[in-house]
């Protein structure tokens, strides 16, 4: 079920406090030891409301490509990363696992979205990580064909409803896809260290979408919360924004080394300062 926010001023916080309200619930232990990696704003409010909400300062890692939003992060004593988050994922120290992923992208769901997943399952994800994706609806004209299948898809509906805007769904769906593809490929195990036979058991259907089994596949991510909130003028204003998101835990680790892409060096080693300076602050 898609949970709407339209508050007007302020909605945006509003949202981002839900967000961490809701990982806080479905995270598997407690909250102060989950370390967590998102996007940072100028004002780094994320860190603000993950503090007031019980999360620990000492691990919540800022990341920004700007290095003046980074510079003045770190000025206030605070963990950051200057670079792509996916960079920051795929590089993460061996020694700490993500707990939180935090991907408010606010953007549309453009190709490059949609390869997003890959880089989910790529990266250092502990088991039942929890992980967040806020997306714009709109500018996204390049992914209408994905769309037009998703909503063509009779099993859809029945599970998620009217999926058609809503992009924290249709990436939901894009991912669930991707691991149905992979799951073929790697194996994967639960947070016992089991193999789960059942993702190696998927097949794809005839238009290649891999819904097979899709409900089965839903029941293993432990209800993903849907959320919606619009920007103040969205109603009285055709520049107004609309933003879809979904929130879901990962019920496995999924081992892709051998298939995932070159380590960056440089975000590596910057990673790994992060991770020393983090130890010496607890």
């Amino acid at each position: 079920m898609t949970n709407k926010i339209d508050y007007g001023f302020g909605a945006k916080n509003n949202w981002r406090r839900r967000v961490w309200n809701t990982t806080s619930k479905m995270l598997s232990f407690k909250k102060r030891k989950a370390v967590c990696l998102y996007l940072a704003n100028e004002t780094d409010i994320d860190f603000q409301i993950a503090t007031q909400k019980g999360f620990d300062p000492n691990n919540l890692i800022a990341v920004n490509k700007d290095k003046k939003i980074v510079e003045n992060i770190r000025k206030k004593k605070r963990l950051a990363f200057c670079g792509d988050i996916f960079d920051a994922a795929r590089n993460w120290p061996e020694n700490m696992d993500i707990d939180f992923l935090h991907l408010d992208l606010c953007t549309g769901l453009q190709n490059r979205v949609l390869e997003t997943p890959w880089n989910i399952i790529s990266g250092k994800l502990s088991p039942d990580a929890v992980i967040c994706v806020n997306l714009q609806r709109g500018r996204d004209s390049q992914t209408n064909e994905f769309r037009d299948k998703v909503i063509n898809e009779p099993n859809i509906k029945s599970i998620f409803g009217d999926v058609e805007k809503h992009r924290g769904k249709l990436f939901f769906i894009s991912l669930i896809s991707w691991l149905a593809h992979f799951a073929k490929i790697y194996s994967a195990k639960n947070g016992d260290g089991e193999i789960d036979h059942i993702l190696i058991s998927l097949e794809p259907n005839n238009d290649g979408l891999y819904w097979a089994r899709f409900q089965t596949w839903v029941k293993l991510f432990n209800n993903p919360v849907f959320l919606t909130y619009k920007s103040k003028d969205n109603r009285n204003s055709r520049h107004g924004v609309t933003m879809d998101s979904v929130i879901f835990q990962m019920p496995f680790q999924i081992n892709c080394e051998a298939y995932s892409e070159p380590t960056n060096d440089k975000a590596k080693n910057s990673l790994k300062a992060i991770s020393a300076w983090r130890t010496m602050r607890k």
